[in-house]
């Protein structure tokens, strides 16, 4: 469940300005939500979204999977998304977004992420 007023609460108490929150912890993603305060004072909303490539601790990599994860990271890119690299292993992608329109965006992506990283996923 998301909770905006407190994302809002803990950027407004932070002297950095932003903040993500985690809205969603699964192994090969995470969907957070974000604010920034500008230095006019606008609050600019974001979603987040941490994708793991999938390398294993022997630093083998599933073919397979790596190309499921391209995959996902093309649509986000080709739907607006910024990527880069988010350090560990992880691609992050971040996208400016409404305050009304967060809620939305997330379910669809928990839909997205799910179809192409989820347990049930499969190779093509």
């Amino acid at each position: 469940m998301m909770d905006i007023e407190m994302l809002e609460k803990k950027v407004e108490a932070t002297c950095h300005k932003e903040s993500i929150v985690a809205v969603e912890r699964q192994k090969d993603y995470k969907i957070g939500i974000g604010m920034r305060i500008n230095k006019k004072e606008v609050k600019k909303f974001f979603v987040a979204i941490l994708v793991s490539l999938g390398i294993n601790e022997d630093c083998s990599i599933d073919i397979g999977s790596l190309e499921r994860r391209v995959r996902a990271l093309r649509l986000l890119d080709s739907n607006g998304y910024t990527l880069c690299y988010g350090g560990n292993g992880s691609i992050y992608c971040e996208l400016k977004i409404e305050r009304e329109k967060l809620q939305k965006k997330v379910e669809e992506l928990q839909i997205l992420l799910s179809a192409y990283l989820g347990e049930e996923a499969v190779d093509s």
